[in-house]
């Protein structure tokens, strides 16, 4: 199916009225300070927000696994998310809650979507919370559309939701305190057209948005693609009849707020999957100056870390990569979570 032809099945679709006039945004770091700055005190770090525990459709509160712990939550009006389709993923999600957990000021709640059964002991501080799955492929993708029920958590105004596969390096909480926006989103620097990556967002919580994702899934599903496509055929917007287009309803980020695991080994990466390009090469010419600024790792694509021997990760190379740095420590990471699973991972 052509470009064209994608595009025209998501040109029926209306932007709802409250998000009309809002401008494209495209920041650097300096200017997301400033734009943060500008906030008003309402957003002031540590301020209650939630009304009591009332989940509606979609998902509830209700927690899972045999031994896991009732949740204490912070009472705030932010959160960060995950969603978890097997153990290994809840694994994974919990080395970044550890991370955020050290990394933050501000105060927030750790939500992960899950209907994994679990002996894990989770720490008090964390959600885990069942969830009603909504259409979606199988395999590698499974649930990839489950990140749209964040979209619903009306008790939140803001959640930064990640996927599993990453690991984050610096704080993330003043991204909470962005414009007012639906979406905020790193640009996915390795494609082109330009797109916005569905792996990293900071999302504006309305419920009429949600609806709206969910009844395009349908449409996303019969031509073969995922969450990411949903997100940029709604919010792309051809700006003229030479195929440029514009974002005018989000915010986007840094293409360093998440880095390719791979462009920090390596300048260029090789993809063996048929839906990507085959060879990409990335903007960031100093790896060093990159890997100073890289907010969030994304390991896309596999094997995952947690799935790689380490004598794998430390092949070929007397000192290591970025990459082999950072695969390590997830990898470690989650070792030690395994390990001590029956014992609490945050005291």
């Amino acid at each position: 199916m052509s470009v064209f032809s994608i595009i025209h099945l998501f040109k029926f679709v209306s932007i709802p009225t409250e998000y009309k006039g809002v401008h494209a945004l495209s920041c650097d770091t300096a200017s997301l300070k400033q734009l943060i700055n500008r906030r008003s005190d309402k957003t002031a770090v540590g301020s209650s927000y939630r009304t009591g525990d009332h989940f509606v459709h979609g998902y509830n509160n209700n927690s899972v696994g045999d031994t896991a712990q009732t949740s204490t939550i912070v009472n705030s009006k932010f959160a960060y998310g995950f969603y978890a389709v097997s153990e290994k993923h809840l694994i994974a999600a919990m080395v970044n809650v550890n991370r955020l957990r050290r990394l933050s000021v501000t105060k927030a709640d750790f939500v992960i979507l899950t209907n994994v059964k679990t002996n894990l002991n989770i720490s008090n501080d964390v959600r885990l919370t069942p969830y009603s799955q909504l259409r979606s492929p199988q395999g590698y993708y499974t649930d990839c559309f489950t990140k749209l029920i964040f979209f619903n958590m009306t008790q939140y105004e803001r959640v930064i939701f990640l996927d599993v596969d990453v690991l984050v390096l610096k704080p993330l909480d003043s991204l909470f305190r962005l414009p007012d926006v639906p979406i905020a989103s790193p640009i996915a620097y390795w494609l082109d057209p330009p797109m916005f990556t569905a792996a990293f967002l900071v999302i504006k919580l309305n419920v009429t948005l949600f609806d709206v994702f969910v009844k395009k899934i349908d449409d996303i599903m019969k031509i073969n693609l995922f969450d990411m496509d949903l997100f940029n055929f709604f919010y792309r917007h051809k700006k003229d009849d030479h195929e440029r287009y514009t974002f005018p309803e989000l915010l986007l980020l840094p293409g360093y707020f998440l880095t390719m695991s791979p462009h920090l080994g390596t300048n260029k990466i090789e993809w063996n999957d048929q839906k990507r390009p085959k060879n990409v090469s990335s903007p960031f010419l100093d790896q060093d100056k990159l890997n100073d600024v890289t907010h969030v790792v994304h390991f896309s694509g596999g094997p995952k870390p947690w799935d790689l021997q380490e004598s794998v990760i430390r092949q070929g190379s007397a000192n290591l990569t970025f990459w082999q740095k950072y695969n390590l420590e997830f990898k470690n990471e989650f070792n030690d979570i395994s390990r001590n699973r029956l014992r609490s991972s945050h005291v």
